[in-house]
């Protein structure tokens, strides 16, 4: 169960995409959503499907409530996995080690440096958990 501040917070961004009003996400409302990052039709036709449990063909506030919560538990799940030390921070060399033991690539000072920049909004020189799901 989702904490009533989250829950709202949703629906209002809920009610944001719902463009003409009537209660529900359309394709092309989802589409325009998803528009705002790089996807394709397919990736579009994809979220449609995996956000309409009921497949009527649009999207209710509860599907699109819960659809949420399940990324925010994912983005959850990958932040505990980069914080290898349990500390409720992102380090840069835990970001390091990420890149280089789990993908096997290379890494440079910079680029690191520049991912936390931007992770952390130049702010610190650890990402919080708050930090992270923004991103």
């Amino acid at each position: 169960e989702i904490e009533n501040e989250v829950r709202i917070q949703l629906e209002e961004l809920f009610k944001a995409f719902d463009i003409d009003g009537n209660g529900f996400l359309d394709s092309k409302e989802v589409e325009k959503i998803i528009r705002a990052s790089p996807s394709t039709k397919k990736s579009c036709t994809k979220v449609i499907n995996e956000m309409d449990k009921d497949q009527n063909g649009y999207i209710d506030v509860e599907e699109f409530i819960e659809f949420m919560s399940s990324l925010k538990c994912n983005i959850n799940k990958i932040f505990d996995f980069i914080d290898q030390s349990n500390d409720g921070f992102i380090e840069a060399k835990e970001l390091k080690q990420l890149y280089e033991e789990k993908a096997n690539m290379k890494i440079s000072q910079e680029e690191l440096n520049i991912m936390m920049e931007i992770l952390t909004e130049g702010k610190s020189n650890v990402v919080t958990r708050e930090q992270f799901q923004k991103f």
